[in-house]
C-alpha cells in the first residue's frame, strides 16, 4: 500500500490522473518527481512529442542532482529531436528561397526559414541555459558526464552558428570550440580512445570545423589521428556501447574520404610484419587474408597520413626527404577501409 501523500501532492496526483496517465494513481503516489518526470519523458518520447519530453526533462534537471547515464540519454534525445525538425525545415526553406525564379514565392519561404529559426535558436537556448547553469557546473568528479555536457554545449552553439551571419556567427562559433575543445581535452586525459562518447564528441568536433569554420585540414587531422590511434578496447567493449563506437568510426572514415581532397591526407594498407607503410601507424586489429603491394603475408587495414608527390601522381609514389617542397602535393585515395565490419543503423 503506497503511503499517504501531503494534500497539495495528492490534488497533483490527482490532476494527473484525470488526463489519463497510464500508471495508477495508486503506484504514481509512491513515485519520486524525478522517477515520475523521467517516466512522462519516456511515455512523450514514445508517442513522438518530443518537445513536451524536453519540458519533462528540463523539469528533471531543474530538481537537482547528478543525472543519471539513462537521464544523461534522456535529456539528449529530447532537446535533439525537438530542435531537429526545426533545424531541417529551416535548410529547406533557404533551399526553397534560393532556388525560386519568383520574388514573391522566395520571400515567403525567406520569412518562413525565419519562423523556424526562431523556434531552434530558442530550443537551443533552453538547452545551453540547463548545461551551463546545472548539469557542467554539477557533475562533480564524473569525467564521462563532463564530456557528454561539453559536447552537447558545442553541439547547441554550432546550431545556433549555422544560422547567423557576421559577429554573431563569430562568436557563437568561439564559444562551440571552447566547448569542444575543453570537451575533447578532459576526454583524452580520462577516457579510452574507443569510448562512445569520446568518439561522438570527436566525430561532432570534426564536422564543426569543416562546416562552420571552413578548417578542413584541422578537421582531416583530427579524424585521421582517431582512426589511426589504438582500436584495441573495441575487442572488451559490450555490443551495445562496441556498436556506437562503430558507427562514430564508420562516419569519421566517410567524412575523411570526402574531405581529404585537397589536403595533404592520403591513404594506405599497412603491412603486419612491418610499420604502418609511409609512417602512419596502425591499429593492431588485423585483417586476415588481405592483399597488398609489397606486404609478405596479412594485412593492417588502417588510415594512414600520406603526402602524395605531384610528379608521381600518375604512380602514386609517396613523398620521400628528398622530395621537394613545392612537390608535396596530394592525390588523396580512399582505397583503404576500417578493420571491422560497418555497424548497423544511423547513429
Amino acid at each position: 500500500v503506497a503511503p499517504a501523500a501531503a494534500p497539495s501532492t495528492a490534488r497533483h496526483l490527482a490532476a494527473h490522473c484525470l488526463r489519463s496517465a497510464p500508471l495508477p494513481c495508486a503506484v504514481r503516489a509512491a513515485m519520486t518527481p524525478q522517477t515520475e518526470l523521467l517516466s512522462m519523458a519516456e511515455i512523450a518520447e514514445a508517442t513522438e512529442r518530443y518537445e513536451d519530453m524536453a519540458d519533462f526533462m528540463k523539469q528533471r534537471v531543474e530538481l537537482g542532482g547528478a543525472l543519471t547515464k539513462v537521464e544523461r540519454d534522456m535529456f539528449s534525445s529530447a532537446f535533439k529531436n525537438s530542435m531537429g525538425s526545426y533545424r531541417n525545415a529551416a535548410r529547406i526553406a533557404k533551399s526553397i528561397a534560393m532556388s525560386s525564379t519568383e520574388q514573391e514565392h522566395a520571400d515567403l519561404a525567406t520569412d518562413y526559414k525565419a519562423k523556424m529559426e526562431a523556434s531552434l535558436r530558442e530550443i537551443c537556448e533552453n538547452a545551453l541555459g540547463l548545461l551551463e547553469r546545472n548539469l557542467i557546473p554539477n557533475c562533480g568528479g564524473d569525467p564521462e558526464a563532463k564530456v557528454f555536457y561539453l559536447k552537447m554545449q558545442g553541439d547547441y552553439y554550432r546550431y545556433l552558428a549555422e544560422n547567423l551571419e557576421g559577429e554573431a556567427r563569430a562568436d557563437k562559433a568561439e564559444k562551440a570550440k571552447r566547448a569542444y575543445s575543453d570537451g575533447f581535452g578532459d576526454a583524452q586525459a580520462s577516457m579510452s580512445p574507443v569510448h562512445p562518447t569520446y568518439l561522438g564528441l570527436v566525430l561532432n568536433f570534426t564536422v564543426f570545423l569543416h562546416e562552420v569554420i571552413k578548417d578542413t585540414e584541422s578537421a582531416v587531422s583530427m579524424a585521421t589521428s582517431t582512426l589511426n590511434g589504438d582500436l584495441s578496447g573495441l575487442d572488451s567493449m559490450s555490443e551495445d556501447a562496441r556498436n556506437e563506437s562503430l558507427v562514430s568510426l564508420n562516419l569519421l572514415k566517410e567524412n575523411l574520404s570526402l574531405w581529404a581532397a585537397g589536403t595533404r591526407i592520403g591513404f594506405a594498407p599497412c603491412c603486419v610484419d612491418r610499420p604502418c607503410l609511409h609512417g602512419g601507424s596502425a591499429s593492431p586489429r588485423v585483417t586476415a587474408g588481405a592483399q597488398a603491394a609489397g606486404c609478405s603475408s596479412r594485412v593492417r587495414m588502417c588510415v594512414c597520413v600520406v603526402e602524395v608527390c605531384r610528379p608521381a601522381m600518375r604512380g602514386g609514389g609517396p613523398c620521400t626527404a628528398a622530395s621537394p617542397p613545392d612537390a608535396r602535393r596530394p592525390l588523396a585515395r580512399a582505397h583503404s577501409r576500417l578493420p571491422f565490419a560497418i555497424a548497423p543503423g544511423p547513429p
